[in-house]
């Protein structure tokens, strides 16, 4: 299990730099959770969740991005298509408390405010 709390973080090429380009993340908080079957290792899993405060696009001509309350949460199917289900046991990585139900099957939500201004160019 991996977990972060209140990190800033970037992606993309050039960061900390005037010629960052990228997306620039504020108020990380992580939780990653890499689990196995102790009785049979062919069997595992893989858990996320993330929330970010704020994140902006830097360095991408005429795209203004912004967001923020933005949440992402994956749960994805083991090798012998069974999910974990959070909602019968939620399991605490760090700060972040995985609490997805299998019910919802295998998933990748991502959930928040975006902002997004492009300035179109004429013809």
């Amino acid at each position: 299990m991996l977990s972060t709390t209140g990190i800033n973080a970037f992606v993309g090429i050039n960061g900390s730099t005037a010629n960052a380009m990228g997306l620039s993340l504020n108020g990380v908080d992580f939780g990653l959770a890499l689990l196995s079957d102790s009785a049979d290792s062919s069997r595992s899993w893989i858990s996320m969740q993330a929330n970010v405060a704020t994140a902006i696009a830097l360095g991408i001509p005429e795209v203004t991005l912004t967001g923020s309350a933005i949440s992402v949460e994956i749960n994805l199917t083991g090798s012998d298509g069974t999910l974990i289900d959070y909602a019968v046991e939620t399991l605490t990585v760090g700060s972040i408390s995985l609490g997805v139900g299998a019910e919802e099957g295998e998933m990748l939500r991502v959930k928040g405010d975006l902002n997004l201004r492009l300035r179109l160019l004429p013809d």
